[in-house]
């Protein structure tokens, strides 16, 4: 029986569990979200047919301030995917910016 089915058949059961125990739980479980969101990030990747970047590389490419990519999110102006709790900008998007910004 795993844990979850015992804490559902059981929900007033006390479990005494070591410390290190109960850490090494919550790292796998870390882990496994990490593992599944970037697991969706390719699958999103495959079929939009669009390559996605990290906020902290667009940021850094772009030459522009956390406080910029915030404030064009919220302008509509480049607006993040959000996975896993991470924001990534799609590259056409950014293109698109570095393009404008030559023809100026």
């Amino acid at each position: 029986m795993s844990l979850i089915e015992m804490a559902q058949a059981f929900p007033d059961m006390n479990i005494t569990i070591k410390a290190a125990d109960l850490l090494a739980a919550f790292e796998t479980t870390a882990r496994k979200i990490l593992q599944d969101a970037e697991q969706q990030h390719r699958r999103h990747e495959r079929s939009a047919g669009c390559k996605l970047i990290e906020a902290e590389k667009v940021r850094q490419g772009l030459k522009v301030s956390t406080t910029t990519l915030w404030r064009w999110k919220r302008q509509g102006y480049l607006v993040p995917v959000k996975f896993g709790g991470k924001a990534y900008y799609r590259q056409e998007d950014i293109d698109d910016i570095l393009q404008a910004h030559e023809e100026k």
